[in-house]
């Protein structure tokens, strides 16, 4: 019971957002009693609360599985990539619930979002170390994590995203990552750029 008041309470989520996600809702979505409800869970921030922290942590997850096993930062970036662009496509519409919230101090997605980007942040840090690469200030790795997260999240939401769109806010992403993350000696990869070049139909 209380896994399908989870996954229930996660479609109600993803159309009203945290802020009009009420209890009532949620009793209507679950087809439940309010005492079955508050026997399983303290409040409606509480189901919100796990369905955030999961999806958060899956993405962290699949982007620590796709980037440390690869040779050098630069792989590691792409594995990182596609890993975000795969969690985006299969959590579906809660990503846009989730972006829409995460400068909202009342919503669990600001809090759960600031704690992925800090292992975000430790994870590629430790990433550049071993591969022998300079130290980043940790404020370069947030903006580049922001930068890639508001380019992509376009992809999921507020409906997905066409495969050709999908392709050209990859190319973009990749572009900002691997140019910003290039040392003086290295070339940056050919990558599209121009708008033209974007075009993958």
């Amino acid at each position: 019971m209380r896994e399908h008041v989870i996954a229930t309470s996660a479609r109600v989520y993803s159309e009203h957002g945290y802020r009009h996600t009420t209890v009532e809702r949620i009793l209507e979505a679950a087809g439940i009693s309010r005492p079955t409800f508050y026997r399983l869970f303290s409040d409606r921030r509480d189901v919100i609360e796990i369905l955030v922290a999961r999806a958060n942590d899956l993405l962290y997850a699949q982007v620590l599985a796709a980037a440390e096993s690869q040779r050098d930062l630069r792989s590691a970036v792409v594995a990182a990539v596609d890993a975000y662009f795969e969690w985006g496509l299969s959590t579906g519409p809660m990503v846009g619930a989730i972006y829409n919230e995460i400068h909202d101090p009342e919503s669990p997605a600001s809090y759960h979002r600031t704690r992925v980007i800090g292992r975000m942040i430790e994870l590629f840090d430790a990433i550049a170390a071993k591969r022998g690469r300079p130290r980043l200030d940790p404020l370069f790795w947030d903006a580049l994590i922001c930068a890639a997260e508001h380019a992509a999240s376009g992809a999921f939401w507020p409906k997905r995203r066409p495969r050709a769109d999908i392709e050209r806010r990859r190319a973009v992403v990749l572009r900002i990552l691997l140019a910003s993350l290039a040392t003086p000696r290295e070339r940056v990869p050919p990558l599209p750029l121009y708008e033209g070049e974007l075009r993958t139909e």
